[in-house]
């Protein structure tokens, strides 16, 4: 049985925050992340769509959490 851990608002958006920066394609993008009761919203935009795609994935560090994303417009 999968049991997720649960991590503070600030927890998460400095985890989603540090994974976006280390990541070569979306380190350079201007994206903002917040986070409030578990749900991070991610907004700002992507050059290409591959980008996008990069920056939708980083979700994973949210999901591992047990908390949902939600992608804001850019």
């Amino acid at each position: 049985m999968h049991v997720p851990v649960m991590v503070s608002d600030e927890g998460l958006r400095t985890a989603i925050l540090e994974a976006l920066a280390t990541n070569g394609q979306t380190s350079r993008l201007n994206l903002r992340v917040g986070v409030l009761n578990g749900i991070a919203h991610l907004a700002g935009s992507a050059g290409t769509m591959a980008e996008r795609a990069v920056a939708e994935e980083i979700d994973v560090v949210a999901k591992k959490s047990g908390s949902s994303v939600h992608k804001g417009g850019g």
